[in-house]
């Protein structure tokens, strides 16, 4: 138990997520503005993510892993696009949610 007075603060948890990694398909013309579905390979992988990271801090790790820009990146919870200034946990993300994330 903490002294009045004293501060603690906790850190925002990891929670494991599911990313759909959608590349864009060999030969696909990535300058046309609406690609289809089929128009990409879809991968799923479980990731860690902590909350309180922002979702251009998470574009930043994923384009380092996946070797591509974070300007290149989108990313979606279901048909909402999470925006880079807001943090994760602003858009109610939970544990085994899934995230798409789209590469132009």
């Amino acid at each position: 138990m903490s002294e009045p007075g004293n501060i603690i603060f906790e850190a925002a948890p990891d929670i494991e997520v599911v990313l759909t990694i959608m590349r864009p398909r060999p030969g696909v013309n990535r300058d046309k503005t609406n690609l289809s579905q089929s128009d990409y390979d879809a991968t799923d992988n479980e990731a860690n993510i902590n909350i309180s990271r922002t979702i251009l801090e998470l574009k930043l790790s994923l384009g380092k892993l996946l070797d591509v820009e974070p300007t290149d990146l989108r990313i979606f919870k279901d048909t909402v696009e999470l925006q880079d200034a807001h943090q994760i946990m602003d858009y109610e993300i939970q544990t085994d949610d899934k995230l798409t994330v789209y590469i132009n």
